[in-house]
């Protein structure tokens, strides 16, 4: 259980990231933690990134 709890953590700290990255205008870093947030399993990533392709 404490795995998947780290999981989740992680998930939401690379999505949460990217967001910061792209507002200071790093769009290369935010995309590399939006794939790291999605290749982990986090659902609004993985939506968000397939409208983008």
């Amino acid at each position: 259980m404490i795995v998947i709890r780290q999981i989740d953590r992680y998930k939401t700290f690379f999505k949460n990231r990217g967001i910061v990255k792209e507002q200071i205008g790093d769009m290369r870093g935010a995309c590399d933690d939006w794939r790291k947030a999605s290749n982990l399993g986090n659902q609004d990533v993985q939506k968000w990134v397939r409208n983008q392709g």
